[in-house]
């Protein structure tokens, strides 16, 4: 017949309530907590006491400029209404200054030169809707299929000014 495992008692480090513990676990250094749920709270307690690692204290900490994997900046504005996570789209903040306004609901931000991270005021355009932003696009795509690039391109630059 197997032995059996020797078990004495243990206060908890998170609640202070006391359990019993296999000797061996504690030896292993095991067996610190009566429940995984005492352990996952009592290492989220020490993180908030240990260190704060938010935006400017972060090691990592760019300035709350970010970019987006499709190209996009993101900027920390956490009191602005289209936030996420307490970011928004640059091209956004820069239409808006532009307008001296918040954009309002269905205006759509369009990069004049198309590329998405080039967020100056010159090359920034608020369509008042989305189906006029795509119907933009439409004409660009009909002059681009019947002229070609060259024709395009300056159809840009003078939706430009």
């Amino acid at each position: 017949m197997p032995n059996k495992p020797k078990v004495v008692w243990n206060v908890c480090l998170s609640c202070k309530k006391p359990y019993q513990v296999e000797l061996r676990a504690l030896r292993r250094g095991k067996g610190r907590f009566c429940s995984i749920r005492c352990a996952s709270l009592y290492r989220v307690d020490r993180l908030k006491i240990g260190r704060n690692q938010a935006g400017k204290n972060n090691p990592n900490w760019r300035g709350g400029r970010t970019k987006h994997i499709k190209g996009y900046i993101y900027r920390q504005c956490p009191n602005h209404p289209r936030n996420h996570n307490g970011y928004v789209l640059e091209h956004i903040l820069v239409a808006e200054k532009k307008l001296g306004r918040f954009l309002e609901d269905g205006e759509t931000v369009h990069h004049i030169n198309g590329i998405k991270d080039d967020n100056r005021p010159e090359n920034i355009k608020v369509f008042s809707s989305t189906g006029d932003h795509t119907r933009f696009h439409a004409a660009l795509r009909r002059v681009e299929k019947a002229f070609g690039e060259v024709a395009a391109t300056e159809r840009r630059e003078s939706d430009g000014s």
